[in-house]
C-alpha cells in the first residue's frame, strides 16, 4: 500500500506532525519531543479515520497502540546506538 504522507507543523527542535492518507484511510500522527538533562522523552498521538481504519479496528482493537510501541521501540533502540535497527 502506497501511502501519501504531509508534514503539516514543525516547532524546532521538539515537534513534528505529518498527515497520510492511503486507499481507505487517513491519518495524523504527532511527535513530541522534550529534552530532561542528557535524555530525551518522545511522546506520540496518532487519530486514523476512513473504512480500512475501521476495518482493521474491527479486527485488532489494538493496532494502532501496537504499532505505536514497535515505531517507540525502533526510535530508541536507533537513539541509543544499536546498529541492528
Amino acid at each position: 500500500m502506497s501511502i501519501k504522507s504531509t508534514v503539516v507543523d514543525i516547532v524546532e527542535p521538539s515537534k513534528i506532525t505529518w498527515t497520510g492518507k492511503a486507499i481507505g484511510t487517513t491519518a495524523r500522527h504527532s511527535w513530541l519531543l522534550t529534552q530532561k538533562g542528557r535524555a530525551t522523552t518522545v511522546e506520540t498521538s496518532e487519530s486514523m479515520g476512513g473504512w480500512l481504519a475501521v476495518l482493521i479496528g474491527f479486527f485488532d482493537k489494538k493496532f494502532l497502540d501496537k504499532a505505536l510501541s514497535r515505531v517507540l521501540n525502533d526510535l530508541k533502540v536507533a537513539a541509543e546506538g544499536n546498529p541492528e535497527v
